[in-house]
């Protein structure tokens, strides 16, 4: 069950950066940024208007540092309604996923003293099949937009 959801996670993400950065084309970084979060605040009050079982209570126990990972989804946002606009979809959903498996490997081994080869093994594999494919599509692209 879980993995069909990752999937849809997944393709719900790139849906929203390619969102964004038809809004950021059209208004700019810093507006698109308000729009996103504007419109992520009303939709999540209404489904916690809809969930019953909600009592804001819980959020007492939260240490307040944890709070600041809305920080960090802002700079995500601002990433990729800029990148999005630079380079393909496809180039940004490898390069995005690539960011993320580095990082929960660091996660994985400073938090949880664990190393997997076989993650850094698929992660250079991606990495290296993005560079070949970037090579035969679009031979410009790595000369003038990744580097």
């Amino acid at each position: 069950m879980y993995i069909p959801i990752a999937i849809f996670s997944g393709f719900t993400v790139i849906i929203s950066i390619i969102m964004l950065g038809s809004i950021n084309k059209k208004v700019g970084l810093m507006p698109t940024t308000l729009v996103n979060f504007g419109a992520g605040t009303i939709g999540s009050i209404l489904i916690l208007l809809l969930v019953k079982d909600f009592n804001i209570e819980i959020l007492k126990n939260v240490p307040i540092y944890l709070y600041f990972g809305s920080v960090v989804v802002i700079a995500i946002t601002m990433l990729n309604g800029t990148i999005i606009n630079n380079i393909p979809a496809v180039y940004t959903t490898m390069l995005v996923f690539i960011g993320q498996l580095v990082a929960g490997m660091l996660i994985d081994y400073f938090r949880l003293n664990q190393f997997s080869p076989g993650d850094l093994v698929g992660g250079i594999v991606v990495l290296l099949g993005l560079l070949y494919n970037s090579k035969v599509n679009t031979p410009d692209l790595v000369e003038t937009n990744i580097e």
